[in-house]
C-alpha cells in the first residue's frame, strides 16, 4: 500500500532532522551560540534567517539543544495536549520551512546514474543531505557571494535532495559539479528525473563528494537540451 501524504511528509522531515544532528559534529564548539540565544530563538514564532541560523543549521550540538528549547516552548504553548515527540517533529518542521526556506515532501523517487564518479557509492554509508536551490540566485558572471551565505554539504556519499528554483520543469535533468561555471571538466557529472511534490520540483540522486575539495564550488544543472543554470555551493 503507498504511503500516504501526511508519511511522506513526517519521513521528510525525519531524514532532514537527523542529517543535521548527525552530519554537522563541533566537538570543540566553535562558533557556538549559547544557551540564551537559543532559547530566544525557541520562543520566535519564525526563525530569523541569520548568521545565527546558519551556525545552529550547521552544528549538531547546537541544533540538538534548540530542539530541546523548542519541544519546550512548544509543550508550554500546547498545555501539555502534545507529546514531546509531536513538539520536536513541529520543531523540526519550523526549522525545515523557516531557515532553509521551504523543504516539504520527498518526491516519489527519481533514478539516478553518475557519469563521472571514480567507484561506485556503497548505499549503506550514504549520508542523507539536501541542498535548497529555490530562493537561491544563479551565479552572474564574476560575481562573488561569501562563502558563509552559500549552502554546505558534507565532504561525503549522499543521498542528495536537490529543491530547483521556483517554477523549475520536472523530467530528466544533468547535473555538474564542478569548481567554477566557466570548468570545460565538470568534476562530476550525473543525471536524475526532477518529480513535482505540492508545488515543488525536487530531484533525487546519489553524490559522492568524498573526494571533491573543500571550500566554494558550482552545482550546474540542465532540464533535457536547455541553457545550463549555475550555483555556488560550500563543500566540507
Amino acid at each position: 500500500m503507498p504511503d500516504s501524504p501526511q508519511e511522506r511528509y513526517e519521513r521528510i522531515q525525519e531524514i532532514l532532522q537527523e542529517a543535521i544532528l548527525r552530519d554537522y559534529p563541533n566537538p570543540e564548539r566553535r562558533g557556538c551560540v549559547g544557551d540564551d540565544v537559543l532559547k530566544r530563538m525557541a520562543e520566535r514564532t519564525r526563525p530569523v534567517r541569520d548568521a545565527q541560523w546558519e551556525h545552529v543549521t550547521h552544528c549538531s550540538p547546537c541544533y540538538r539543544e534548540f530542539l530541546d528549547f523548542r519541544a519546550q516552548v512548544l509543550e508550554r504553548q500546547a498545555r501539555g495536549r502534545r507529546t514531546r515527540r509531536r513538539a520536536l517533529a513541529a520543531a523540526a518542521v519550523l526549522i525545515v520551512v523557516g531557515i532553509y526556506g521551504y523543504f516539504l515532501l520527498t518526491n516519489r523517487g527519481g533514478s539516478s546514474v553518475a557519469k563521472r564518479v571514480p567507484t561506485p557509492v556503497a548505499q549503506k554509508n550514504l549520508v542523507s543531505a539536501v541542498l535548497n536551490l529555490e530562493g537561491q540566485s544563479q551565479v552572474r558572471g564574476t560575481e562573488k557571494q561569501p562563502a558563509g551565505e552559500l549552502q554546505r554539504l558534507p565532504r561525503k556519499p549522499l543521498a542528495l535532495s536537490i529543491y530547483l528554483p521556483f517554477g523549475s520543469e520536472p523530467g530528466a535533468y544533468e547535473v555538474r559539479v564542478l569548481n567554477t561555471e566557466d570548468d570545460a571538466q565538470p568534476i562530476a557529472t550525473y543525471t536524475a528525473t526532477a518529480q513535482i511534490e505540492n508545488g515543488l520540483t525536487v530531484l533525487r540522486l546519489t553524490m559522492d563528494l568524498s573526494s571533491v575539495s573543500p571550500g566554494p564550488h558550482v552545482l550546474a544543472t540542465r532540464h533535457d537540451a536547455e541553457t545550463w543554470r549555475y550555483f555556488r555551493f560550500v563543500v566540507g
